[in-house]
C-alpha cells in the first residue's frame, strides 16, 4: 500500500510540520508511518486525515519521546500495536477514534505507554472480528483508571490485558458483559499485586 513505513527508521526525526496540507489518497496506509522514530515528540494532524478505514497498525510503534497525538477529526482504524512502546505518551486524541468494522485486532495497542493515567474507550463498538485484547495495556505501569466498551461479549480472550499494570488499585467489572457461551482465557491478566476487585 502507498504510504507503507513512510518514515520507518527516521531515529532523529523530532518535529513534522505541515501535515494539515498533505492530501491522502483512496490507497494511503498508515502502517508503521512512524515506526521507530525514536525522537518524534509530538504529530498533529489538524484534522486533515481520512475519516475512512485504514490500517493503523504500528503506527507509532517504538516513538518513545512521542507525548502528544491529535488526530482532529474521526478515524475508523486497525489498530494492532498502533501506540505500542510510546513511553512518554500522556495525551492521544482517544474521543476521535473509532473502530473499523473490518479490525483484525487491538492486541499490544497501548502496550508499554507508561507515562498514560487514565483512558477511556468506552465509546468504542467492539466488531465481530476482535475476539481478543490481549496485552492491550499490557506494561502501562501509571495507569490508574480505565473504562472499557459495556458490551465486549465478543471477547473469548484476555490474556495479558493489564499485565505489569502496577498502578492499579480498584478494578470494576460489574457494568461488563461478557461472552457466556465459550471458553474464555484470562491468562496474566492481572499480573500484578495490590489490585481490588469490586
Amino acid at each position: 500500500m502507498v504510504g507503507d513505513g513512510l518514515f520507518y527508521n527516521c531515529g532523529k526525526l523530532i518535529q513534522i510540520d505541515g501535515l494539515e496540507n498533505v492530501s491522502y489518497s483512496e490507497n494511503f496506509s498508515f502502517s508503521s508511518l512512524f515506526n521507530n522514530c525514536y525522537k518524534l515528540a509530538k504529530v498533529d494532524f489538524k484534522g486533515n486525515i481520512p475519516s475512512r478505514d485504514m490500517n493503523a497498525t504500528g503506527m507509532f510503534n517504538n516513538c518513545y519521546n512521542i507525548r502528544s497525538i491529535t488526530f482532529g477529526t474521526t478515524i475508523s482504524i486497525n489498530a494492532s500495536s498502533m501506540f505500542n512502546n510510546c513511553y512518554l505518551l500522556k495525551e492521544v486524541d482517544i474521543e476521535n477514534i473509532v473502530l473499523s468494522n473490518a479490525v483484525s485486532s487491538i492486541n499490544l495497542m497501548f502496550s508499554n505507554c507508561c507515562s498514560l493515567e487514565c483512558i477511556d474507550i468506552s465509546h468504542w463498538t467492539m466488531p465481530n472480528t476482535i475476539t481478543g485484547l490481549n496485552s492491550l495495556f499490557s506494561g502501562c505501569t501509571n495507569l490508574k483508571s480505565f473504562k472499557l466498551p459495556n458490551d465486549i461479549s465478543n471477547i473469548i480472550s484476555f490474556d495479558y490485558l493489564f499485565s505489569g499494570c502496577k498502578s492499579l488499585e480498584e478494578i470494576d467489572l460489574s457494568n461488563y458483559t461478557f461472552n457466556d457461551s465459550q471458553s474464555i482465557t484470562f491468562n496474566y491478566t492481572f499480573n500484578n499485586r495490590y489490585i481490588m476487585f469490586f
